[in-house]
């Protein structure tokens, strides 16, 4: 954690058949819970929520990871998006979902379990998660590692999913 109150709980249920069904994140110091069951929206200490409605890239609250900040892997982006660091996806994941954060992305790969309950959480709150790629996330399989994640509060999604080309170009 390092000084920064960014650890979250992170609790998701799949139902065979149905998916991702609930979810729930905890942060504990601030203190904030963002819940969501499947088709009843999601609620944020309790109220319901949603996410942002900013669509213009200048005004994006883009939350990226703090390691991925700290050591110099996402300076391709500098002068492109302006971005803010945080620890915790599960915590910048709930942030989207309740309009505090707008976007956030990476192209290293994630476990489902860090993944699950955000994903839920923002497409209840009418956003939309894919991988790095575009492609919609597909939990409880072989392979427990998914191929990075962008996540938005929709209105930004194509924009975000350029910048993650911009990353992996990087890489090259």
């Amino acid at each position: 954690m390092k000084k920064h109150p960014e650890a979250a709980v992170s609790v998701a249920l799949w139902r065979r058949g149905a998916g991702l069904v609930w979810g729930c994140v905890h942060n504990p110091f601030l203190p904030l819970t963002v819940s969501a069951i499947k088709g009843q929206g999601v609620l944020v200490n309790g109220r319901p929520s949603g996410v942002s409605n900013r669509s213009d890239p200048k005004e994006c609250r883009l939350v990226m990871s703090r390691f991925e900040t700290e050591t110099g892997r996402l300076k391709a982006l500098d002068g492109i998006a302006d971005y803010y660091a945080q620890g915790s996806i599960a915590n910048k994941m709930a942030h989207i979902a309740c309009g505090l954060a707008d976007a956030t992305l990476t192209i290293n790969p994630r476990s489902e379990w860090d993944l699950a309950a955000g994903t839920i959480l923002i497409t209840e709150a009418g956003g939309i998660v894919t991988d790095q790629m575009g492609q919609a996330l597909s939990f409880n399989q072989p392979i427990l590692e998914m191929n990075g994640l962008v996540a938005t509060n929709g209105h930004l999604h194509e924009w975000v999913l350029g910048l993650a080309e911009i990353l992996r170009g990087a890489g090259d």
